[in-house]
């Protein structure tokens, strides 16, 4: 993104049900410098909201060169039941290898209401969403506050 003739970081939001798949997409978007991740939202998906809110940490905290929050979202789906991807991913969603985070831990609110208050206090197409797992967190948003949802790049 190009602002009078300097680049700035494009902001962005990230959504996600953090299997080994989408970790790897988050470790390098939290290196890429031309990204400032404003927050990670956590959804079921791959696995539970609870263990893709563990992974999504323990990831920030094995790869990441600084620490957005990470907020709990939806535990359930709007329109299916749950259905894990365990065969694919491990029954922990990074191929059950055992890795935990030490160190950080998830921020206190709601993942949707957070991203709400987060695009109110922006200008139109100032942040972008890099939705990784179900729409879940996004559907709720957009029925919350539509307007809010609008602003998004």
């Amino acid at each position: 993104m190009k602002n009078n003739g300097i680049y700035s970081k494009k902001k962005i939001i990230i959504d996600t049900d953090c299997g080994s798949d989408d970790a790897m997409a988050i470790a390098m978007a939290l290196n890429d410098p031309r990204y400032e991740i404003l927050m990670f939202c956590t959804v079921s998906g791959n696995v539970c909201m609870e263990q893709a809110t563990i992974n999504t940490l323990t990831t920030i905290e094995h790869a990441g060169s600084y620490e957005p929050p990470v907020y709990k979202g939806s535990r359930s789906m709007l329109l299916r039941d749950l259905a894990y991807a365990h065969e694919t991913h491990g029954r922990d969603g990074m191929g059950d290898i055992g890795l935990v985070p030490h160190r950080l831990k998830e921020s206190n609110g709601n993942a949707v209401l957070k991203m709400i208050e987060t695009l109110r206090n922006s200008e139109d197409g100032e942040i972008d969403i890099i939705a990784l797992g179900p729409l879940t967190n996004i559907a709720l948003a957009i029925k919350v506050d539509y307007e809010a949802m609008k602003k998004v790049g």
